[in-house]
This record gives C-alpha cells, sequence and structure tokens, in this order.
C-alpha cells in the first residue's frame, strides 16, 4: 500500500512545473496533517521543491508557520519548519524581516486592543499612539521593506494607506470564487476564525462578488469612509470580535 502510495504521489507531483504546483501547495500541506508518519513522501517531496525554488519555499513556511497554533498538528509542522530553516539559509535574511515585520504589527494591534476607547478623547489617544508606532525607526525599517502584494514593484509605504487598501480588495475580488473554494475546503483545518458555513457567507458578502467591479470600488470606498469617520465604533467592533473569538 505505501509503496503503491508513493508512486502515486510521484507520478501526479514530481513532474508539476513550479507555477502549477504552487496553485495547489496549500491543499498538499493540509494533508500532512493525515500522514501517519512526519517522515514521508509527501513531505519529502514538499520540502525538496520548497529548498529549490525559493518562491515555492516562501509560501511553504508561511503555510507551515500557520498551522503553529494548532496543539495537534504542531509538533509536526514545527519540525517540517526547521528542517526547511535549516537548508535554506539564503532565504532566512528575507524570511526573518518577515518575521520582524508581522512582529511589529502584533505590537501595534495589542496597543490599540489596550487603549480605551469610550470617548473621543481616548480614541485620539489611540490614534496618536498608532501614528507614533509605525513613525519608529524600528517599525519604519520593518516595513518599508516588504515589498506589496498587489504591486510587487512597490515597497509598503510608498503607497496610501486607502490606495493599498483599494488594490488589495480587487485583487481579492478577482479571485473571489477561488477563494470562496478554498476557504471552504478548510472548513476543517481548525482556524478560529473560519468555523462554519456562516464565516464563508460573511466573505461572499464583503467581496460583493455579485457587483461590477465599479460598483464594488465605490462601494467599498463609502465603507472606508464611514469606517473612518465611525472608528470608535470599529474599534469597538473588532474588540467584541475578538472576545468572542477568544471565548469560543
Amino acid at each position: 500500500m505505501m509503496v503503491g502510495r508513493e508512486f502515486k504521489i510521484q507520478n501526479v507531483t514530481y513532474e508539476a512545473p513550479d507555477e502549477e504546483l504552487s496553485q495547489y501547495l496549500l491543499q498538499l500541506v493540509q494533508v500532512l496533517k493525515y500522514e501517519a508518519y512526519l517522515d514521508c513522501e509527501l513531505a519529502r517531496f514538499l520540502l525538496m521543491r520548497g529548498l529549490n525554488n525559493q518562491r515555492i519555499g516562501h509560501y511553504l513556511f508561511w503555510h507551515f508557520r500557520s498551522e503553529m497554533h494548532n496543539p495537534a498538528v504542531s509538533v509536526r509542522f514545527g519540525l517540517l519548519l526547521e528542517a526547511y530553516c535549516r537548508g535554506c539559509s539564503t532565504h532566512m535574511k528575507a524570511l526573518s524581516r518577515q518575521m520582524e515585520a508581522l512582529s511589529k504589527l502584533k505590537t501595534v494591534n495589542e496597543l490599540v486592543k489596550k487603549q480605551a476607547i469610550k470617548n473621543e478623547k481616548h480614541k485620539q489617544l489611540s490614534l496618536e499612539a498608532m501614528k507614533a508606532c509605525l513613525k519608529q525607526t524600528s517599525y519604519h525599517d520593518a516595513l518599508s521593506h516588504i515589498h506589496n502584494p498587489v504591486e510587487p514593484q512597490f515597497k509598503l509605504l510608498q503607497l496610501s494607506f486607502r490606495q493599498h487598501c483599494e488594490g488589495a480588495y480587487l485583487s481579492l475580488r478577482k479571485y473571489g470564487n477561488l477563494l470562496i473554494s478554498l476557504f471552504a475546503m478548510m472548513l476543517s483545518s481548525g482556524l478560529p476564525e473560519l468555523t462554519s458555513p456562516s464565516d464563508i457567507n460573511y466573505l461572499k458578502d464583503k467581496l460583493a462578488l455579485e457587483m461590477t467591479q465599479e460598483e464594488a470600488l465605490r462601494h467599498f470606498r463609502e465603507e472606508f469612509d464611514n469606517a473612518l469617520k465611525q472608528s470608535w465604533k470599529t474599534s469597538v467592533n473588532w474588540w467584541l470580535h475578538n472576545i468572542a473569538k477568544d471565548n469560543k
């Protein structure tokens, strides 16, 4: 049985071009959860392809990293992460910068969550605290090296926040049906924000796939403006969301 299974993996995936492999890399990583042994043909294959192509390795690293919150598979994916990092010394500098940027953003998020949001004065203090952190040299250095995922020729701090959000939203809509299918397949992945079909419906509503691109962008801009005008309500909404998530 094992020999036949390894033969199937080799024939189906070994000859796949990198571009094709990247399209179902996430699903292959999810399959690792159901492997009987850590040292399996699929794990070896993914590590080999990731080490041979840094673009594949980049996604592989973050797919592994995203599973570390799950106690059922954290040891397995932690060991796979270690194996990849030990073999990709040339990639570690870029990954370290991304981890640093993620850490800085998490710090800002925690700072905002801790700020009182009872009145306008406290709201202003929260905004000023956020602005102060992104202006700090350490934050600026960490974020300025991250390329914009929507327009890779630009770095993150070269675009205004609003432009960046609009571009990201349109890019997500472009692949909306694919994203919905992928998220539906991930309902069993254990992500705290993805536990029921209602979460998928929320994604459908926000992507507004029934609208034209112009209508969706106009709708997004209206929502963006409303969020700015009522930022304290948005803060309360996310605060309540985090409480509900933590109490699940």
